[in-house]
């Protein structure tokens, strides 16, 4: 699958992640939404999302934004170069959101940047993978 370029998926509230942006779908005050964005740099492609709190949010929304941005950074401090496997950082954002209250969802991985958009490795939250990085 080529990447499509210049495409952005937008999702809205309760939905996790690579929705597609509608004209039927407001934001309204209050609202959290997740743009992934794709990119491309020498032939090689990824994309990238983030979370974004529009206006007056609940309390509980900015926490859940707070928690799930410290997840990922937790991940991220998981693994080193040549000395770890991708399932260390699943392992790390599994902990760190169960440790604050929180799951992870079963359907959604991170993956390897490459030639095609969503390729190998692929990084579930919430099982273990051995490939070494």
């Amino acid at each position: 699958m080529r990447a499509i370029l210049k495409v952005f998926d937008t999702s809205l509230n309760d939905d996790a992640c690579q929705g597609i942006p509608s004209s039927d779908v407001i934001e309204r005050d209050g609202d959290i939404i997740n743009v992934d964005a794709p990119s491309e740099l020498n032939g090689h492609y990824d994309d990238a999302s983030r979370k974004f709190m529009m206006g007056n949010v609940s309390d509980e929304a900015q926490v859940l934004v707070t928690i799930t941005q410290d997840t990922m950074y937790e991940g991220m401090k998981a693994i080193k170069p040549w000395d770890s496997h991708i399932g260390y950082i699943g392992k790390a954002v599994h902990r760190y959101a169960h440790m604050d209250g929180y799951s992870v969802s079963e359907q959604c991985c991170g993956h390897g940047i490459a030639i095609d958009m969503h390729e190998d490795a692929y990084d579930f939250h919430c099982k273990a993978n051995k490939i070494l990085l």
